[in-house]
């Protein structure tokens, strides 16, 4: 899943970028997730392990694909990974990030190549989702987009 991701990624074509954007597409939308967090629709570690790294592509899907408004990133993601994030007490948390640590090319990918952040902690996770939160509303703020689309 991630090797795929990252392979459309770096080739950076348009035949590329709509395959990228067709397999983000196969995935559970961020309101889905957001139920099955809410509901707890997952019945093991490598499930929940499974969300979480869905979560870290959404996350770089949209920091790369959802401009010029970054509304998707602002409004739907950040949300959905707080929850996330909240949900699991640091002990369960740690345990995933154990787990994908011991994955090797998953983690390498996700944290060398796509430059994603996986903490051990989850509330170390939640400060960076704020400082994603103020640094793209910040970047967008005061902008009239209204004016740059047909």
């Amino acid at each position: 899943m991630c090797e795929y991701y990252l392979k459309n990624f770096e080739k950076n074509t348009v035949e590329s970028l709509n395959s990228l954007n067709y397999f983000m597409s196969q995935f559970p939308d961020l309101q889905k997730i957001k139920q099955i967090i809410a509901l707890k629709l997952f019945s093991n570690l490598k499930e929940l392990s499974v969300l979480k790294v869905i979560l870290d592509l959404y996350e770089h899907y949209c920091k790369n694909f959802d401009f010029p408004t970054y509304d998707k990133l602002l409004n739907e993601y950040i949300p959905v990974a707080e929850l996330f994030y909240c949900e699991f007490p640091s002990s369960n948390y740690s345990v995933i990030y154990e787990y994908l640590k011991d994955q090797y090319e998953v983690f390498e990918i996700l944290t060398k190549k796509l430059n994603v952040h996986l903490y051990k902690f989850p509330s170390f996770h939640l400060k960076n989702l704020d400082k994603i939160k103020d640094y793209y509303k910040n970047l967008v703020d005061g902008i009239d987009f209204t004016k740059f689309l047909n």
